[in-house]
């Protein structure tokens, strides 16, 4: 009986076979039949992970950038564009809308003006946070995700401001 341990790292007993007993006691044989490192989990036990793709475990393994855009991406394109040419409709009937008289048009410059300086107020101290969490991700997370938090940013921030206008115009 040796001790050796398995492929879970678990120190356990096994049984030699015969020859194999034979063989340790002889010197001038080579290793035992059973050697108690075969046991242990060696290069070949451990999985690999695979490198190849834009990331680590990514879906499509090959060179990075040429793996095939599936339907369901091209489905999420067409709607992200086919929403964009609606906003783009709207907008245009909302801006060709008759504006009212004088007294509406005073009104609505001093909403547009709170509007407006609500929403860069809010948006400067959302900038000192969106900063940090910038710098965080890009320490912690690496710069793709860091460049990706900021695109959104930046583009949720557009949108903000386009709907916050065209609401305040719309409302006159």
């Amino acid at each position: 009986m040796v001790r050796a341990l398995d492929s879970s790292g678990v120190r356990r007993q096994v049984r030699l076979p015969v020859a194999a007993s034979r063989r340790r006691t002889d010197p001038s044989s080579a290793a035992p039949a059973c050697d108690p490192a075969r046991l242990r989990p060696g290069p070949s036990d451990i999985p690999i992970p695979d490198t190849t793709g834009p990331f680590p475990g990514h879906p499509y393994p090959g060179r990075k950038g040429e793996e095939p855009m599936t339907t369901i991406q091209w489905a999420i394109i067409a709607c992200g564009l086919l929403s964009l040419v609606y906003a783009f409709v709207t907008i245009q009937q909302v801006m060709k809308a008759d504006p009212g008289n004088a007294r509406m048009q005073e009104i609505a410059g001093i909403i547009r003006e709170g509007a407006s300086a609500y929403l860069n107020r809010q948006y400067t101290t959302i900038a000192v946070v969106g900063a940090f969490i910038f710098a965080l991700a890009w320490l912690l997370l690496g710069k793709l995700v860091a460049i990706g938090f900021l695109i959104g940013a930046v583009l949720s921030g557009i949108a903000g401001y386009v709907g916050m206008n065209v609401s305040v115009r719309a409302n006159v």
